[in-house]
């Protein structure tokens, strides 16, 4: 919570500055403590990622990994156009082999890249709300602590919606694959900020979005439809420089993606904060504080 008469950040909740002993305004739905609509959540969302732009473009970074591997990986793949006899065949086909060797290596370094960055920022967003200033180093640190739980829930998640899979075919699967992807949404803030383990996330999850469910997933398809808007810049701009140059489309797009990722991990924290406050009138982060 800030002080009007210094500016200076103070733990929620505080009637008063510790900084300069000015008396702090009341709970408002422009403060960490009070309940948002869709709105204020979006409004919310982007001012603190503008309040604490550096800091979280700092804690993205490495999601710039996720972009420029590829372009290292495969840069010597041989082109399939270019196959002109048997010799060439048989080299392209024992590069093919660890192809699809190199792509889940890939997937694997990027989910766990994903989860760490948005892991961090999560613990970042937690700690604003505490009242304390965002520690970038402290941030990574709590995010490579908790990493394994990170990684075993999201497995668990991926595993439930899996279940899914086969149903989809009678269309069945669909709504049962959204049901579970709202159910267990706020499993890395749970993870991050109540220092649950991965069980205890997606049960903690489970219950938290109990009689909101359609509130989520009407607040994530905005939220998703906005990562998109967000997006089709810096696509459009690798679209054209594309031809010209890999090296730089491959720059454009990672710098697209560490601009654009804090908004899906702040905007998530804040709504996982909003049902806490709903269910709970809870409000100060165990972990993050």
């Amino acid at each position: 919570m800030k002080c009007d008469n210094c500016g200076q950040e103070n733990a929620v909740g505080s009637k008063f500055c510790t900084w300069c002993g000015n008396e702090l305004p009341m709970a408002s739905a422009d403060s960490p403590m009070g309940r948002r609509d869709l709105g204020q959540l979006i409004s919310y969302t982007f001012e603190l990622y503008r309040n604490n732009f550096q800091k979280f473009f700092l804690l993205a970074l490495p999601i710039a990994l996720v972009n420029i591997l590829p372009a290292f990986v495969f840069t010597d793949l041989i082109d399939p156009n270019t196959i002109q006899d048997d010799e060439s065949l048989e080299e392209f086909l024992d590069q093919f082999g660890t192809f699809f060797g190199a792509i889940f290596s890939l997937v694997v370094i990027s989910g766990v890249i994903g989860l760490f960055v948005q892991g961090a920022v999560s613990h970042a967003v937690g700690t604003h709300y505490s009242g304390k200033q965002i520690n970038v180093t402290n941030s990574y640190f709590r995010s490579l602590s908790n990493i394994l739980a990170l990684i075993v829930a999201m497995i668990l998640v991926f595993l439930a919606l899996a279940i899914s899979l086969p149903l989809m075919i009678f269309f069945i699967g669909i709504p049962l694959a959204i049901f579970i992807a709202i159910s267990f949404a706020f499993v890395v803030p749970i993870v991050m900020l109540e220092g649950a383990g991965p069980i205890d996330a997606l049960q903690r999850s489970y219950n938290l979005v109990k009689g909101s469910r359609m509130r989520v997933l009407g607040t994530g398809i905005v939220f998703i439809l906005l990562v998109i808007c967000l997006n089709i810049p810096f696509s459009l701009i690798s679209l054209i420089v594309g031809d010209s140059s890999l090296a730089v489309e491959t720059v454009i797009t990672a710098i697209g993606q560490v601009l654009i990722t804090p908004v899906t991990g702040i905007g998530l924290t804040v709504v996982y904060f909003d049902l806490r406050i709903k269910r709970e009138g809870e409000l100060v982060p165990e972990e993050g504080a």
